[in-house]
C-alpha cells in the first residue's frame, strides 16, 4: 500500500495548495492527515473546503483544532488561545462556514487503516492530542504497541524510527515547519518498508503580508515561517 501523509498545516493556506499539488501526483492508495488545520494563520477555511472534497483520505483532530472548536463556545479560551497562538483564533469564527465548523468538530481523535496496521493521532498513542514525540526523543516504550506504524504530527519535526517491528512516523509540518527546512509531506510504501520524506517551496511574502495585517505583536509567526528560508 503507498500511503502519503501530511500534517500541521495551520491556516497556511500557501504551503498547503502547493503540497496538495505535489500530493495529487502521488498516486497514492490513501492519504492520511494527522491533525492541525487550526492555528497560528488565516486560511483554514478555504483549506477545509479542499480537505472535505479530497477522496481517500483520512483525517484526525489536532489540538488546535480541538482548541479551536472548544473556543467557539468558551470566550476566555478564545482570548487566551488569540493571546498564546495569534488571531486566526478571533477572525476563523467570522469565516468558518457551518459545513466546515461541523468537519472540524467530527474529526476524530484517532484512526487506524487495518489493511497495514497503521495507527493515527496528532501527539501520542498515550496523549492522542498534546503528546509530543521528538526525533531524538527515546522510543523504546512504542514496542509494545499493536501497530506495525505510528503515523503523529504535533512536533513539526519529520521523523521515521523503528523499535522492534514497529515504524514511527511523522511527516513534519505542511504548514508550518521548525526543522530550519520547506514544509514537508512522507510517502510511505508499505509493501516495500520504504519511506520518503519530500518538501515543498512556496513563496512566503503573501502570508507575511497577512501576518502583518492581523497582528501586531506576536513576532514568533514571522520567525518561525524565516526557519524556512535558511
Amino acid at each position: 500500500m503507498r500511503i502519503v501523509i501530511f500534517s500541521d498545516i495551520h491556516g497556511n493556506s500557501y504551503s498547503f495548495k502547493e503540497i496538495m499539488r505535489s500530493i495529487s501526483a502521488e498516486s497514492a492508495d490513501v492519504k492520511v492527515f494527522c491533525g492541525d488545520i487550526c492555528g497560528y494563520y488565516y486560511g483554514q477555511n478555504e483549506i477545509i473546503d479542499i480537505l472535505r472534497k479530497e477522496k481517500d483520505l483520512l483525517s484526525v483532530k489536532g489540538n488546535h483544532d480541538d482548541l479551536f472548536v472548544k473556543s467557539m463556545v468558551d470566550e476566555k479560551l478564545r482570548e487566551e488561545c488569540v493571546k498564546k497562538f495569534g488571531r486566526s483564533y478571533e477572525i476563523l469564527p467570522k469565516e468558518i462556514s457551518k459545513e466546515n465548523l461541523e468537519f472540524l468538530g467530527k474529526l476524530p481523535e484517532k484512526a487506524e487503516i487495518s489493511e497495514c496496521s497503521l495507527l493515527v493521532c496528532h501527539g501520542s498513542p498515550w496523549n492522542v492530542l498534546d503528546g509530543y514525540v521528538y526525533p531524538d526523543d527515546a522510543i523504546d516504550k512504542f514496542s509494545g504497541v499493536k501497530y506495525r506504524y505510528i503515523a503523529l504530527g504535533h512536533t513539526h519535526y519529520p521523523m521515521y524510527r523503528e523499535v522492534g517491528e514497529v515504524k514511527v512516523v511523522n511527516p513534519g509540518s505542511c504548514g508550518q515547519p521548525r526543522d530550519y527546512n520547506v514544509p514537508s509531506y512522507m510517502v510511505i510504501d508499505t509493501d516495500k518498508e520504504s519511506y520518503e520524506i519530500k518538501r515543498c517551496c512556496y513563496d512566503i511574502e503573501p502570508l507575511k503580508k497577512e501576518i502583518k495585517m492581523h497582528e501586531e505583536v506576536n513576532a514568533y509567526l514571522f520567525e518561525v515561517l524565516e526557519r524556512s528560508q535558511k
